[in-house]
C-alpha cells in the first residue's frame, strides 16, 4: 500500500507554512499504525507513505532525512523541468 499525505493547508498556497520533518515523522508512523490496525496480519509494515505538500528545493533535504517518509509525491515543482531538476539534485 502506498499512501500520498498532502495536509490540507499545503494545498492553498497563500498559507504559508512549512511542515517540520518532526511533525511528517509522527503522521507517517500515524497513518502505518492506522493501516497496521485496519489490516493486521497484512503486509501493512511494508506500507510506504509519501509527502506530497510543498516540496521545495530549501526543505526536500530536511524532509527526506528526518521525517520517516519514503518518498515525495511533487506537485508544482514537477511542471517546470529546471525546478523538478533543481529538486532532485537536492537529493542525491
Amino acid at each position: 500500500i502506498i499512501v500520498a499525505y498532502e495536509p490540507i493547508w499545503a494545498i492553498d498556497k497563500t498559507i504559508e507554512s512549512a511542515i517540520k520533518p518532526n511533525d511528517l515523522a509522527e503522521m507517517a508512523l500515524y497513518i502505518k499504525k492506522v493501516l497496521a490496525e485496519l489490516l493486521p496480519g497484512k503486509s501493512s509494515s511494508r506500507t510506504q507513505v509519501l509527502y506530497g505538500g510543498s516540496v521545495e528545493p530549501s526543505n526536500v533535504r530536511d524532509l527526506a532525512a528526518a521525517s520517516g517518509i519514503d518518498g515525495f509525491l511533487v506537485g508544482h515543482m514537477s511542471v517546470d523541468p529546471h525546478a523538478f531538476a533543481m529538486l532532485v539534485k537536492q537529493l542525491s
